[in-house]
């Protein structure tokens, strides 16, 4: 399994995991949503640095940045 599926992976059981039969409060779900909320800001304003970045640089991964 290549790393992007991996955590992808990961975010679909997190996901599976907080709205199935556990019983997670509405404030519980709420806290996890606003972290995730977080996360995407974050990814997001790295997606738009990188696509005003002049130069595209390798990443670890093997995609281009």
């Amino acid at each position: 399994m290549n790393r992007i599926a991996a955590i992808t992976g990961q975010i679909d059981a997190i996901a599976a995991h907080i709205v199935g039969s556990q019983g997670y409060s509405l404030s519980s779900l709420c806290e996890v949503r606003d972290a995730i909320l977080d996360a995407h800001d974050l990814i997001a304003g790295e997606i738009l640095k990188r696509e005003r970045a002049p130069l595209n640089i390798n990443k670890p991964d093997g995609s281009a940045a």
